[in-house]
């Protein structure tokens, strides 16, 4: 399989795995609004639904009245839940959990929330009150008399957030890599895959190539200039995680490759060369999370090369690189074990 295809299916799994959760989960919540729900109440709904799905939930759309109707539909549905959002002022949530037996009300004041804010943190607090109602469901020391099977995608709405660089992941994007003397911008795709612990200390391999960019030239000709770059690097991402973006850092280790084909003018022949250096890298980069398990990153490093270097035609220096280089990547990474 080629670099630019494997890059594809890196992509496509990410994404995949977006929409895996939900096709294979079986638990379905209902979520229900009044009828004739307009403006901000539909945009709550709308939000309360797109969480549950996040959440691995198959979730149903339907139009409701009173608490003991609610009741008397999630049996009906066979739904192990529901939610009802009612307008204020103030406005309600109620939950029915069949997991525990329970049904919750609660009035949801927000006055120190933007009007524009609302129905978003409407839609979390409903969220939220479904979750503390589950947790009864999933925490040992207080399932008390819970006999039913708890849904998987109950456990994950209870469980806390890992990082996005937590456990196994795998990740691709586009690179771009440059030097300072001669070698200028050259795009690449970029592959790793790395393990850490949940307080996010890990290994990781990565890899940047080929890297293709302008070729520098001199009077008596060009050189065409390739870049690898292969890495073992030591990874760190601090347990943060503001609004959905997470820092990184990292060190890494590893090997730069360069090859040049030289194309000169007659009589002179052009040859080809390669060029196998150390490399030494830092880094810093952040993710943003789009899923429990798949995240943007992008990433900024510094590399240097010994020995450096040098690309030449007919004696005459044309660049070099790796005092320093920088790389910048944009892609996504996946976590695979959640």
């Amino acid at each position: 399989m080629t670099r630019p295809r494997f890059a594809v299916v890196v992509l496509l799994v990410a994404f995949t795995l977006c929409l895996a959760e939900r096709a294979d989960a079986s638990e379905l919540v209902l979520v229900v609004a009044p009828e004739g729900a307009e403006g901000g109440l539909r945009e709550t709904i709308t939000r309360t639904v797109g969480e549950l799905r996040a959440a691995g939930f198959r979730v149903e759309r339907r139009v409701g009245g009173s608490l003991e109707a609610l009741e008397a539909e999630t049996e009906e549905a066979q739904a192990f839940a529901a939610v009802a959002v009612r307008p204020g002022p103030p406005p309600e949530v109620w939950v029915v959990d069949r997991l525990t037996g329970k049904r919750l009300q609660r009035r949801v004041t927000y006055d120190d929330v933007a009007p524009s804010e609302r129905p978003r943190a409407l839609a979390i607090r409903a969220v939220e009150l479904l979750r503390a109602s589950l947790v009864e469901a999933t925490a040992p020391s207080t399932r008390g008399g819970v006999d039913a099977p708890v849904p998987a995608a109950a456990e994950r709405l209870v469980a806390p957030l890992r990082s996005i660089y937590a456990g196994w992941t795998i990740g691709a994007g586009a690179a771009l890599m440059t030097g300072f003397d001669g070698i200028g911008p050259a795009g690449s795709p970029a592959f790793h895959v790395g393990w850490a612990t949940d307080w996010g200390l890990g290994p990781r391999l990565r890899f940047v190539g080929p890297a293709f960019g302008p070729s520098p030239s001199a009077v008596m000709g060009e050189a065409v200039v390739r870049q690898e770059l292969i890495l073992a690097e030591l990874s760190w991402s601090p347990d943060l995680d503001a609004a959905g973006f997470a820092p990184a850092t990292r060190l890494g280790v590893g090997a730069h490759h360069l090859a040049a084909q030289g194309e000169v003018a007659p009589p002179l022949q052009g040859r080809s060369v390669d060029a196998w250096s150390l490399a030494l890298t830092t880094g810093v980069g952040f993710g943003y999370r789009l899923h429990r398990s798949v995240a943007l990153t992008l990433d900024a490093d510094v590399i240097w090369t010994v020995p450096r270097p040098v690309v030449q035609v007919a004696g005459e220096r044309l660049g070099t690189t790796g005092r320093p280089a920088l790389t910048g990547t944009f892609g996504v990474v996946v976590r695979l074990d959640d």
